[in-house]
């Protein structure tokens, strides 16, 4: 089985930021929580990633940019079979307008 490496982009990092900067005002341990269900979501990326959907969006399609659902959260990313490496883009509350983000 083929093992990837995830690369996670620095949109991402400050989108992973401000989603645990949001929660931590409710509670540090909801906070706490979805820090690890996102994060776990992220590198079961490693394994499988095109088993994965990619976006329906015209130009998104072109990108082969993929998605997985971490609770009330998508997380967006690229596989490349040749390198063997996944970059993640974003990561998006659900019923934000992805595509102008993206």
């Amino acid at each position: 089985m083929q093992i990837f490496n995830v690369t996670i982009s620095s949109d991402a990092q400050n989108d992973l930021a401000s989603i645990i900067e949001y929660l931590n005002k409710f509670s540090p341990a909801i906070g706490a929580k979805y820090y690890d269900l996102i994060s776990n979501k992220i590198l079961s990326l490693q394994k499988m990633p095109l088993r994965l959907p990619v976006v329906r969006d015209e130009r998104l399609t072109k990108e082969q940019v993929r998605w997985i659902f971490a609770k009330n959260y998508v997380i967006f990313f690229v596989a490349d079979r040749k390198t063997s490496v996944v970059d993640v883009k974003r990561i998006l509350y659900s019923s934000m307008a992805f595509d102008v983000l993206l």
